[in-house]
């Protein structure tokens, strides 16, 4: 009897899992498909916030693009994102997985920021440098991960006085409802004493918050994304995307001109020998020489009468 249900159970064991599985509505694109296209469209819509313009028409051709490239309509994908917007669980899956594709494709290229980024190129020396070492992706869910937060050691590319901006994207996965969000960006210095900046968020976009140090050895630098929004029967989404952390090097002072090319020269040390005394008088008669006498030619007479 046992020889005959172990089989039994491992034909059924499979079929079990299948069925526990969400199943998708008519309509929807599997999370497979929606995997590669959302990978598309993020690529897509940071290539155009390179160069956006007031009507987005970038934008929306880009994305159009991917939309003709799978076949499908934009209600098509705007049917099953919401679909999967209500399915939170299954999402965060789909968007871990991106995470490891962009971070793969990130660390092939020697970046550390999202695809399409121009803060991207920036390397990890230099005055201006590129720090980032967390995620290119998070997504926040009124109903299960509201915040994002990170901390970094700081090592030599740091220096006192040096300012630091923190980069990210944002984009909230749903129409209804209120959006606000709260950013902070800390730096820890070597007494332990703290510095903090905050930032409300409202909109969707890029975003940026900035500090500038004090002249202390930075000890370490941390951040943290609070997304304000209450449980609700459909989670409410927050993407986080393209995040960066630049450090700029304070500038050091130019250098002063050169003295000796900027110091005027002294008119009367051109009057003075090199032993700083000055030069004899050409009026003035040399000691030991007796007048010398004037030639006959030059000598002028009075003749004066006798009375």
């Amino acid at each position: 009897m046992n020889r005959l249900l172990k089989p039994l159970l491992c034909c059924l064991l499979p079929l079990a899992l299948v069925a526990c599985k969400t199943k998708l509505p008519e309509g929807i694109i599997d999370a497979s498909r929606m995997e590669n296209i959302l990978y598309d469209y993020h690529v897509a819509r940071a290539m155009a916030s390179v160069s956006a313009d007031s009507v987005d028409y970038r934008m929306r051709l880009y994305c159009a693009a991917v939309y003709k490239k799978y076949g499908i309509s934009e209600a098509d994908f705007n049917r099953s994102l919401e679909w999967y917007t209500r399915h939170s669980d299954e999402l965060f899956e789909i968007y871990e997985r991106l995470d490891e594709r962009f971070a793969k494709e990130a660390s092939a290229l020697g970046l550390s920021a999202g695809p399409g980024s121009e803060l991207a190129k920036v390397g990890a020396q230099g005055d201006t440098a590129n720090v980032w070492r967390g995620r290119s992706f998070y997504l926040l869910s009124s109903n299960y991960i509201n915040r994002m937060s990170f901390v970094q050691k700081a090592d030599t590319a740091y220096r006192p006085g040096d300012r630091i901006e923190w980069h990210f994207n944002v984009r909230w996965v749903y129409r209804e409802g209120y959006k606000a969000a709260k950013a902070v960006l800390a730096v820890r210095y070597d007494n332990d004493s703290t510095a903090t900046v905050a930032q409300h968020i409202y909109n969707s976009g890029v975003q940026s918050v900035a500090i500038k140090t004090e002249k202390r050895k930075i000890k370490e630098v941390s951040g943290l994304i609070y997304q304000s929004a209450e449980w609700s029967d459909k989670p409410k989404l927050m993407l986080i995307s393209n995040l960066s952390l630049i450090r700029f090097h304070e500038k050091a002072p130019e250098p002063s001109a050169d003295s000796l090319a900027t110091s005027p020269v002294r008119a009367d040390s051109l009057a003075s020998d090199t032993a700083g005394k000055p030069a004899p008088d050409s009026l003035r008669r040399p000691r030991g020489h007796a007048p010398q006498a004037r030639p006959a030619a030059e000598r002028t007479f009075t003749l004066r009468r006798r009375p």
